[in-house]
């Protein structure tokens, strides 16, 4: 796999359940993105910051505490020259089981998911990097075939498109993605009145999705089908290319994906009970589709997969491992175990400076 310039060394955070487990929050290492080698720098208590996101200049964090109502979101300072971090505030919010976060491009909001309560909540960011009170909370209503999880609308993360201008909502429980456009003039940041949903495949879960680097095709995954749905992008509409299986069982729970940042292959992670391991795709970057080329066995229940700046190693978090596992990229897609580890308690997402928002 061919790198792009991102020489140097910088800053990985690792956000975690905590409680039995042992973790005291978001952890903090120092990397070389030219070596894979890192050093433990320090930590910022949180209560289940089990998913985190840079603001726009990297000079604060922001994360949930996945929990029962109240939940919260969490704004942490950091210093991208020494990488320490301090709690700055936190914000209450109305719902249940906020799972997944994300800075809007402007870096004036935080958008949460709520996964137990079915909504996304927004709130303002103000100058000094704290999150205020919520300004805008959407709810969703819905189920799908598999009662047992689709039992009602389950939305598991929001993100942006390349150009900003819209936003997509996964909702596991409804078999649905959800568009808006934002808006920086209205009463509220997400324009409601712009809402359309977009149905998928029955049973299908769908979880967390990427854009291409050049905006024209969006990659879903699917956690509950252990699939990845392909669509091309047009102007907010999204047309369906195809559907590819990510799963060599046939079972298991799909769960992150990324494209390589030179756009050549494309990476799920997939929870087998078992038979955990990383989907591996080659990518047509002229017509989106994916071609399966490979499974590579990993740590124990992978959750949130990252490339380190410039694309050499992919690192993989296993929660249920108590471990986040570093792989070399190969030029041929294929991933090489480099035997090192970094044990952290229930790892769950992966954020490195210098990266992508």
């Amino acid at each position: 796999m061919q790198e792009t310039n991102k020489p140097g060394s910088g800053f990985l955070l690792i956000g975690t359940y905590t409680g039995p487990g042992g973790s005291k929050g978001i952890y903090v290492y120092r990397c070389d993105y030219g070596a894979g080698t890192f050093e433990y720098k320090g930590y910022a208590e949180a209560e289940n910051p089990s998913y985190i996101a840079f603001g726009k200049d990297e000079r604060f964090v922001y994360a949930v505490s996945e929990q029962a109502p109240p939940s919260f979101v969490n704004a942490i300072g950091f210093d991208p020259g020494s990488g320490r971090v301090h709690p700055v505030n936190r914000s209450r919010g109305d719902g249940a089981g906020m799972c997944n976060i994300v800075v809007s491009p402007d870096g004036k909001y935080v958008i949460t998911s709520n996964y137990s309560s079915g909504g996304v909540i927004v709130f303002p960011i103000a100058d000094n990097g704290s999150v205020g009170p919520e300004v805008q909370h959407i709810s969703y209503s819905g189920s799908g075939p598999l009662t047992d999880r689709q039992e009602a609308s389950h939305i598991h993360c929001a993100r942006y498109c390349r150009c900003g201008k819209y936003l997509f909502v996964t909702d596991l429980g409804n078999d649905a993605l959800y568009r808006y456009n934002v808006s920086h003039d209205g009463p509220d940041y997400i324009d409601e009145s712009t809402f359309r949903e977009f149905k998928m495949a029955p049973g299908s879960g769908p979880r967390h999705f990427v854009f291409d680097r050049e905006g024209n095709y969006m990659y879903l995954a699917n956690e509950l089908s252990a699939s990845v749905t392909v669509f091309r992008f047009t102007k907010g509409e999204i047309t369906q290319v195809q559907s590819i299986a990510a799963s060599r069982t046939g079972s298991g729970d799909g769960a992150d994906i990324k494209l390589s940042p030179d756009g050549r292959f494309a990476y799920m992670s997939i929870r087998e009970n078992g038979d955990d391991g990383i989907a591996i795709y080659s990518r047509d970057a002229s017509t989106g589709l994916l071609k399966a080329i490979g499974y590579q066995p990993c740590v124990e229940h992978p959750r949130n997969i990252e490339f380190s700046p410039g694309g050499r190693f992919l690192f993989v978090a296993g929660m249920k491992a108590n471990k986040v596992q570093v792989f070399e990229c190969m030029p041929d897609g294929s991933l090489r175990d480099t035997g090192r580890r970094l044990d952290v308690p229930s790892p769950t997402c992966l954020i490195f400076t210098g990266g992508e928002l």
